[in-house]
């Protein structure tokens, strides 16, 4: 945190130099800088927009930008997720399925016979034979555990249609499918 505030600074500093208008106060001395803060100068409102500078786009200008999205903070494109739902809806409809993720998640039994559909949100690896992945429709999502020798046979990736049937919950911070490749019907 500290190197990023020292980036800021010295970004800051180069600014200030390159502009020739602003004043560092903190490298005058105490006096000098308390005069400066009591001047008689009215700053500019930030919020009428005559005031407002249009800043050229160019490279130089985001290379250095400390408020770049890191890939965890860019969010999920919300038209392919949407045509994603509208091909799940397709599925679920040629396939007859009347449950939804949503009544999974509050289910009492411990084995769902019904089959179910959804869509792979994310897939991750836990140690060498398991993959966490998290299903969603349009009710909502929930995790689920497979090996990673059914991830490679069905080629499950994020953005599969996947049809369940006959899965195991494992009663884990709610409810917790447990996938095998046993359980998957169908995956598009």
């Amino acid at each position: 945190m500290d190197e990023l505030i020292s980036e800021l600074r010295s970004t800051q500093a180069k600014e200030e130099r390159q502009i020739g208008s602003t004043v560092n106060t903190n490298d005058l001395p105490i006096s000098n800088a308390t005069s400066k803060g009591l001047s008689n100068e009215v700053p500019p409102d930030p919020f009428v927009q005559e005031n407002l500078e249009e800043t050229p786009d160019s490279e130089e200008d985001t290379k250095d930008d400390c408020h770049e999205l890191t890939s965890s903070q860019v969010p999920i494109s919300f038209h392919i997720m949407k045509l994603d739902f509208d091909a799940l809806a397709q599925v679920k409809k040629e396939n007859q399925v009347e449950i939804g993720i949503d009544k999974i998640k509050c289910c009492k039994k411990y084995k769902i016979e019904n089959v179910f559909a959804g869509i792979i949100k994310k897939l991750s690896v836990f140690g060498a034979d398991t993959a966490c992945l998290e299903l969603v429709d349009e009710s909502g999502s929930i995790c689920g555990s497979c090996p990673l020798a059914v991830v490679d046979e069905f080629g499950l990736k994020v953005g599969t249609i996947v049809l369940l049937s006959k899965c195991s919950l494992w009663k884990i911070n709610g409810n917790h499918l447990n996938i095998v490749g046993a359980n998957i019907r169908k995956v598009i």
